[in-house]
């Protein structure tokens, strides 16, 4: 008896993990643009950016705090707890933000959402190895990811804020002030080039209780260029 629940415990683990699949985006790829990779995948997927310029992004009607249908509109909005990952030509994953191939800009801003090119929404998010530049608002309110989802990682990216609020923000929509409890309590920030490209200093920048608690060994910013 011991056998057949350990080999129906074996089972389904392996069947969990076959759902887990790489998504190909770029010219020539299975999707031409990131958003429809996004809304294609399920948790776990790794999202391949082939080489080329991203300009046409768009994400309407959803919810920025329940990444279901919403009223809100975003540029690219992460809902899954998915890798998006710049690659070479040959798919091989880009490693160092001086050698990106993939440009994501922001299509339009987008006041009646969240203004900035990446929304990520989604817990345990990944996105490495791609250039991403914010969009010129007049009123200066855009980022260039904005995070409210715990545990992202951002890595081995060029982040541009164009004058604008800051490369990376975030900021905890379900912080819970009675008890003084982060939502957002982990975090890794590591080896990207953030630039300001105006008069307004640019970086990482974070609000409404994002990290105020949990273990600081969770919240890791290392290996960062910032000029700006």
């Amino acid at each position: 008896m011991k056998k057949v629940i350990l080999l129906v415990f074996a089972f389904c683990l392996m069947v969990s993990f076959s759902f887990a699949v790489d998504r190909n985006v770029g010219s020539g790829q299975t999707y031409a643009t990131i958003q429809e990779a996004i809304d294609a995948s399920t948790s776990g997927d790794v999202i391949n950016v082939y080489p080329g310029t991203y300009n046409q992004d768009e994400a309407n009607g959803r919810d920025p705090i329940t990444g279901g249908p919403g009223s809100s509109n975003f540029n690219i909005f992460v809902n899954k707890s998915v890798t998006i990952r710049g690659v070479t030509a040959g798919g091989v994953p880009i490693t160092n933000y001086s050698g990106v191939l993939a440009f994501v800009i922001a299509k339009r801003n987008t006041p009646s959402g969240d203004a900035s090119t990446f929304f990520v929404q989604a817990d345990n998010v990944t996105i490495s190895g791609v250039d991403v530049t914010a969009f010129d608002d007049p009123a200066f309110n855009f980022k260039t990811i904005s995070v409210i989802g715990e545990n992202v990682t951002i890595k081995n990216c060029a982040l541009h804020a164009r004058d604008q609020v800051s490369s990376i923000y975030m900021y905890d929509p379900r912080f819970v002030s009675g008890t003084n409890t982060s939502y957002i309590q982990s975090y890794r920030f590591e080896a990207n080039s953030l630039d300001a490209g105006g008069i307004y200093a640019s970086g990482i920048r974070f609000s409404s209780g994002a990290g105020w608690t949990g273990s600081v060994a969770n919240r890791v910013i290392i290996g960062n260029t910032i000029n700006g």
